[in-house]
C-alpha cells in the first residue's frame, strides 16, 4: 500500500474530513476498550433480519484508517499537501460522508428550535444545504485523486488481486458504518404498541361503516375512513373528546350512541354519500 500519490487538500476540504474521521477513529478506540462504540447500531434492540451482512473488520483497514487519522491532525485547520494511497483516499470520502451524517442528525435533534436559533447552530435549511454541497465537491475532488491511485495500485497488483484487497474494503467500511458510524434516529422502542393502534383502528373502522350503513350512508373507502378514524383517535389521546375518548367508546361497541358519534365525526370531515 505503498502507492500513494500527491494530493493537496485546502483548508475547507479538511473542515469536512476530520470531524467525521475524529469521529470514527474516537469510537473504535472506544469499542477497543468496553467492545462497543456508542455510535454502534443496536442490534439486539432492532434485530435485522437473518442473513442481514454485518460486515467484516479487518485490522490492517482499520490501521490505515487510524494512520490517515494521524496524517490529517496536525493540518486539521489548515490544509496541505499529503500522499495518499486509494484506500486512504476511499477512507476520507467514508469520514466527509460521516460528516455529513453527524450534521443531519445535529439537524435531526435541532428539529423543534426556532427559525433563528436554527440559523444560530446552523441546521437551518441554507446552512445544511451548503454544507451538503461542499461535502459533495470535497467527495468528487477526492474521487479523482483516487482514480489517479488506483492507476498506481494496478500497475503492481493483477486484477484478481486488486478485486480481492476492493472486497476486503467494502467488507470492513460496512463493518464501520455498522459498528462505529450508525448515526440514524431510531424509533422509540414500544413493544407491541403499534400492533394495538392497529387493532383498535380495526374496531373503530367496523362500528363507524356498520354505523354508516344503518344511517343510509356508503362507507367511504376503506384507507379514507382509516384516515379520518386516525384523527379522531389522534384528538381523543390530546384529551379532547372528552368522555367520548375512543377508550370509552370501545367499551360499548354496540351501543346506539357509539355508533352516532362516529358517524358524526365521519360525515363532518369526508365526503359520504346517500344509499341508493
Amino acid at each position: 500500500m505503498n502507492h500513494a500519490v500527491a494530493v493537496r487538500l485546502t483548508s475547507k476540504q479538511i473542515s469536512l474530513i476530520w470531524p467525521g474521521l475524529d469521529f470514527v477513529v474516537k469510537a473504535e478506540v472506544t469499542r477497543r476498550k468496553h467492545r462497543v462504540s456508542s455510535s454502534c447500531y443496536p442490534f439486539q434492540l432492532y434485530p435485522p433480519s437473518p442473513g442481514f451482512n454485518r460486515g467484516t473488520m479487518d485490522s490492517e483497514m482499520m490501521g490505515i484508517v487510524i494512520g490517515l487519522w494521524r496524517k490529517l491532525r496536525l493540518k486539521q485547520t489548515r490544509g496541505g499537501r499529503q500522499r495518499l494511497n486509494s484506500i486512504e483516499l476511499r477512507a476520507a470520502m467514508f469520514a466527509v460522508r460521516v460528516t455529513l451524517a453527524l450534521k443531519r442528525l445535529d439537524r435531526h435533534r435541532k428539529r423543534k428550535l426556532g427559525l433563528e436559533a436554527k440559523a444560530r447552530f446552523e441546521v437551518d435549511s441554507r446552512s445544511v444545504k451548503q454544507f451538503r454541497d461542499a461535502g459533495r465537491r470535497t467527495i468528487r475532488s477526492l474521487e479523482r485523486h483516487m482514480k489517479r491511485a488506483n492507476r498506481a495500485l494496478l500497475v503492481t497488483l493483477t486484477k484478481a488481486e486488486y478485486q480481492a484487497l476492493m472486497q476486503v474494503w467494502h467488507e470492513h467500511l460496512r463493518w464501520m458504518r455498522l459498528h462505529l458510524a450508525y448515526s440514524k434516529p431510531l424509533p422509540p422502542i414500544v413493544k407491541g404498541k403499534k400492533k394495538r393502534q392497529q387493532e383498535i383502528l380495526d374496531i373503530l373502522v367496523d362500528i363507524a361503516a356498520d354505523g354508516l350503513k344503518k344511517e343510509g350512508y356508503v362507507p367511504p373507502e376503506p384507507r379514507e375512513l382509516r384516515r379520518v378514524l386516525r384523527l379522531y383517535v389522534h384528538s381523543s389521546n390530546r384529551g379532547r373528546e372528552g368522555v367520548n375518548s375512543y377508550r370509552f367508546l370501545l367499551r360499548y361497541p354496540n351501543h346506539v350512541d357509539t355508533k352516532w358519534f362516529l358517524v358524526r365525526w365521519v360525515l363532518s370531515r369526508t365526503k359520504v354519500e346517500r344509499a341508493r
